[in-house]
């Protein structure tokens, strides 16, 4: 968001409380100046890499694309040199790590506005996986999507995923710079994209990491 705001260009007298215009002809009314409102982190799309705790090639997702409170969108771009990349392209199998990344994503997120850092937490598993497609073929682009649908105190949590193939139309550059989308922009889009892949994600963030991988922690 950005603010435009016209000055005009007025001295002081120190002595008097009123603003006295140097320029020529009858002096313009004096209006009250307001200033652009400070740049927030929290408007600004972050980068994928800054929500997560994995580094390097473990990152498996380009890009945020959009959050509200319950979801977040992250994209996945196939390339030749994708991990896991096969003869054909990624095999869909594949998508249950995007789909824990984006979780991850979606947490660390959450962690972002509160100003820590992200956490590490733990895929649980899957009771189903409903795939339409054996591969992700090289140049698509694919949306995950994941929504919260239960978060206990414990660090227990349920989310329902999907895998969409993302439109070739679509706003794709949002999200690399500028503000935050939210996600109610990107739902029309996501209702005539072809879903690839859903499923219901299982996930275990401690509170503890470091106790609860020692067996410190119950």
């Amino acid at each position: 968001m950005s603010v435009q705001v016209n000055i005009k260009m007025a001295s002081y007298d120190l002595d008097e409380n009123e603003p006295k215009v140097k320029s020529g002809g009858a002096e313009p009314p004096v209006l009250p100046i307001v200033a652009s409102p400070p740049a927030s982190s929290d408007l600004l799309a972050p980068s994928i890499e800054s929500l997560l705790p994995h580094s390097g090639t473990m990152v498996m997702l380009d890009r945020f694309v959009a959050a509200d409170e319950e979801r977040l969108c992250a994209e996945v771009v196939i390339r030749p040199d994708s991990l896991f990349m096969g003869p054909d392209g990624v095999g869909s199998w594949i998508g249950i790590e995007y789909m824990a990344q984006s979780i991850a994503a979606f947490a660390g997120h959450k962690g972002r506005l509160r100003g820590e850092p992200a956490k590490v937490g733990f895929l649980l598993g899957t009771r189903r996986y409903d795939v339409s497609c054996a591969l992700f073929p090289p140049g698509v682009v694919l949306w995950i999507v994941v929504k919260r649908l239960m978060q206990a105190d414990n660090g227990l949590g349920s989310f329902e995923c999907a895998i969409y193939e993302a439109p070739r139309y679509a706003d794709r550059n949002h999200g690399l710079t500028g503000e935050t989308r939210p996600f109610d922009a990107i739902d029309d889009t996501l209702d005539t994209a072809q879903v690839l892949v859903r499923a219901t994600i299982t996930v275990f963030q401690p509170h503890d990491v470091t106790g609860f991988l020692e067996g410190k922690v119950e």
